[in-house]
């Protein structure tokens, strides 16, 4: 991802891991219990403020990690400005892994931009 540091996917996917562990340790019971395994959705990730959106590649990244099957489709790119209402991005998987990566996948987004803007 980052030809600069060139342990950056390594270290990224050592964070991802890691915050998932913490965040869902032995599963995400709420979502097994209600959600079938193996119902598909979608979601978008909405802009809520203007600013400058960051952290896009990381959540692609969080996605694929978690289900090599998910699918997530840009709209805006990290250092574009943005504006509420506009989409930055649409993920479409199986909505356990939906639900299991928006916490972290907001965490990040919510810190990079805030930081980027």
């Amino acid at each position: 991802m980052n030809p600069l540091i060139p342990d950056f996917d390594e270290r990224l996917e050592a964070l991802v891991q890691s915050a998932l562990r913490e965040d869902l340790g032995d599963g995400d019971h709420t979502t097994q219990a209600c959600i079938d395994p193996e119902a598909l959705g979608r979601a978008e990730l909405k802009i809520k403020e203007a600013g400058i959106l960051a952290g896009v590649e990381v959540a692609q990244k969080i996605f694929a990690l978690y289900d090599p099957q998910a699918r997530v489709t840009i709209h805006r790119l990290d250092g574009q400005t943005m504006q509420a209402g506009q989409t930055a991005f649409e993920v479409r998987s199986r909505i356990s892994t939906i639900l299991s990566c928006e916490r972290l996948v907001l965490n990040c987004m919510q810190r990079m931009s805030g930081i980027a803007t």
